[in-house]
């Protein structure tokens, strides 16, 4: 079995059938430029660490182990039809997990509606990423939100 994961520009490929692996390298090298870097030892905050008892990752260099959203939204934005545009970014530890960015159907009335359905919709998204707990990921603090245009609107959820 080969595990193909994909983050960014960043491809880990791993796996027990090495003659597969070497194919799928060949293959993206022909549509991509891609440089082999050999057993990585960081990826996302984590570290890997290889011994004979097996392969072991931590995250124990990793300091700010928070869920951290920022919003923003382009009040009356499109010219056509002043609809806003917002959205968020989502950091886990300190690594971008989720960006989204939403043309609105419908014209808000003023620019700080636009910035707090911009909030709702990332603390939304938010807190269900912190439902990791579930896969036993530890968990410390509670979800920040940080709006780029509302600077009393630093909140904790």
């Amino acid at each position: 079995m080969n595990i193909l994961i994909l983050y960014a520009d960043n491809i880990i490929i791993t796996g027990d059938d090495h003659k597969r692996i070497e194919d799928l390298k060949k293959l993206l090298d022909k549509e991509f430029e891609i440089k082999d870097l050999g057993n990585f030892r960081y990826f996302l905050g984590m570290e890997v660490v290889r011994s004979k008892a097996g392969i072991f990752i931590s995250q124990r260099k990793c300091q700010r182990r928070e869920v951290e959203v920022f919003t923003y939204a382009d009040w009356a934005g499109s010219i056509t039809d002043r609809c806003s545009t917002i959205g968020y970014y989502i950091y886990v530890w300190r690594n971008m997990v989720t960006w989204h960015n939403k043309k609105q159907s419908v014209v808000a009335r003023s620019s700080i509606k636009a910035e707090y359905r911009a909030m709702a919709h990332g603390i939304c998204e938010g807190i269900w990423i912190q439902l990791l707990e579930e896969l036993r990921v530890e968990r410390r603090g509670l979800v920040k939100l940080y709006n780029e245009d509302i600077q009393s609107c630093h909140q904790h959820c």
